[in-house]
C-alpha cells in the first residue's frame, strides 16, 4: 500500500449543489494532483457563506489523504497534519474490582458525585 500524507485545507469554497466528485476535483486542483491520487477526504467543518445573496456557498475545512508519490503542492490555506481532528482519543476503562461484595453509595449530584 502506498504511503499517504494527511493534509488539512481551510477556506475551500464549495457550491451548494456540488457532488462528491466535484469536491474531489476542487481538492485535486488546489493540491496540483490528479483526483485519483486522493485516497480519501472528509469534511471537518462546513459553514454557509450567505454574505452575497447572488453567490451563496459553503466554506469548508477538509482533511484529505494524498499519495506521497504524487508530491502535492500545498497552497497557503493548506498544511500537513499528523493526526486527524476527527481522531478522538478514547479514555481507558476502569477496572471494577470490589472488595468483599461491598456496595458503593454516591450521595449528591454535584461535580464529584457525577464523576463518581
Amino acid at each position: 500500500m502506498a504511503k499517504t500524507l494527511l493534509i488539512r485545507i481551510t477556506n475551500v469554497a464549495v457550491e451548494l449543489d456540488d457532488s462528491d466528485s466535484d469536491v474531489a476535483i476542487t481538492l485535486a486542483s488546489a493540491l496540483s494532483v490528479r483526483p485519483d491520487q486522493i485516497e480519501r477526504w472528509i469534511t471537518v467543518r462546513r459553514a454557509l457563506d450567505a454574505r452575497k445573496k447572488s453567490h451563496v456557498h459553503f466554506v469548508c475545512t477538509i482533511e484529505c489523504e494524498v499519495r506521497e508519490t504524487s508530491r502535492p503542492k500545498l497552497p497557503a490555506n493548506a498544511n500537513r497534519v499528523e493526526h486527524s481532528v476527527l481522531d478522538i482519543a478514547r479514555p481507558r476503562s476502569l477496572n471494577r474490582t470490589g472488595r468483599n461484595g461491598e456496595h458503593v453509595i454516591v450521595v449528591g449530584a454535584g461535580p464529584a458525585g457525577l464523576f463518581a
